[in-house]
């Protein structure tokens, strides 16, 4: 995805961690960019990526990887 920052393996265990998040995707806003979060493992973090603004998800949260092909045969059919 052009024009994000993505943050790998989101982490909010602390104060600290959702503060870090908080002003990368705050820097990211005033930069026009799209911030993206991978290893969404839990509702709870996702919960808490929405009150921060963070614009998309990836992760177990969301749903299992599953094979290119079986998407691609999805979107064809």
């Amino acid at each position: 995805m052009p024009g994000c920052v993505k943050f790998d393996a989101i982490v909010l265990n602390s104060k600290v961690d959702r503060a870090m998040v908080e002003m990368i995707t705050k820097t990211a806003k005033i930069m026009q960019k799209q911030v993206v979060a991978e290893f969404v493992e839990s509702l709870a973090i996702l919960d808490e990526l929405r009150q921060i603004g963070v614009d998309y998800a990836q992760g177990y949260a969301i749903g299992k990887p599953v094979p290119v092909f079986t998407l691609w045969e999805e979107k064809i059919a």
